[in-house]
């Protein structure tokens, strides 16, 4: 799997079988398939390059890259790169005056070091959750929640007004003792409905009117992380590519048991559950602990 950083110009490059012909490409995501409008194939060495526009790489996600060649006589032949657009912790320019020609090395173990020790991950995605409701006013959401575009539950879709967002952007709580305002007509199982003004509805849950009930699975769909990396987690993440650019054995005694780099292969030691090795760039971090790891 390939990453690219979030907000660059990424360049997808394919090595195709030799005599490769008739190369194009079509870029998926979402199930939707767009053409590539910016490819290249070097003959020389067999090699397709998509030149990757920034509504792809804006915010974090995964796609794919499908290369279509032919070989011979043998047309619709395909091979498929998935794509994965990430955040970065530090910034490539203060990582290049640590360790110059380092970044795609170091800065993937530096993430991975932070993402263990926070439970959060610090890219901004969007995509829909869902969440169990235990009976409380405030729903505690898995991951920080930038903005709110959709929540329904019971098959049914609700009008995010009714809601609000707080906590640090960790919880979801109704903004305030009115009915709630469906998308379409409510269920059976909700009792005094409201028509006013004609064609919506307006209804109270029977359990919980001000809450989230009690075994209920609510899908919600946002916005989701950070716009931007907070300071304090970009000066740690600094403070801990310093560490990994030292040399590989002292940064083991640290905690880590090995280092690849061919597939990002990262063995820790049990220490990595509780510190990243460097006392004040626990300090820095401390406030983001969510406990777990941060899986997107």
């Amino acid at each position: 799997m390939a990453e690219i950083y979030r907000n660059e110009l990424g360049v997808i490059h394919q090595k195709l079988p030799a005599g490769a012909s008739g190369v194009s490409a079509h870029i998926i995501r979402n199930g939707i398939s767009n053409p590539a409008t910016s490819l290249t194939f070097d003959f020389t060495t067999s090699t397709a390059s998509v030149s990757l526009p920034w509504s792809y790489t804006a915010n974090d996600g995964e796609f794919q890259v499908d290369f279509e060649f032919s070989i011979g006589i043998e047309s619709g032949q395909h091979l498929v790169q998935t794509v994965r657009v990430v955040t970065a912790v530090i910034s490539r320019d203060k990582a290049e005056l640590i360790a110059p020609g380092k970044y795609e090395d170091f800065e993937p173990i530096v993430r991975y070091i932070i993402q263990a020790y926070t439970g959060q991950y610090f890219g901004l995605w969007t995509g829909v959750k869902t969440v169990w409701g235990e009976g409380d006013e405030e729903l505690r959401l898995p991951d920080r929640l930038v903005t709110l575009s959709n929540i329904g539950w019971d098959g049914n879709e609700y009008y995010t007004d009714g809601f609000r967002i707080k906590g640090d952007r960790f919880y979801l709580a109704r903004s305030g003792r009115t009915p709630l305002i469906t998308k379409e007509s409510p269920p059976d199982n909700y009792d005094a409905v409201i028509v006013a003004p004609p064609g919506t509805r307006y209804w109270y849950p029977i359990k919980r009117p001000w809450g989230f009930d009690e075994q209920v699975e609510y899908s919600i769909t946002g916005t989701w992380g950070y716009i931007e990396v907070p300071a304090s987690v970009q000066k740690a993440a600094e403070l801990l590519y310093n560490d990994v650019a030292c040399d590989e054995s002292v940064y083991r005694n640290k905690y880590m048991k090995s280092v690849r780099s061919d597939n990002w292969r990262i063995e820790f030691n049990e220490q990595a559950w509780t510190g990243t090795g460097n006392a004040i760039a626990d300090q820095l971090l401390d406030e983001f602990k969510q406990g777990g790891w941060a899986i997107i």
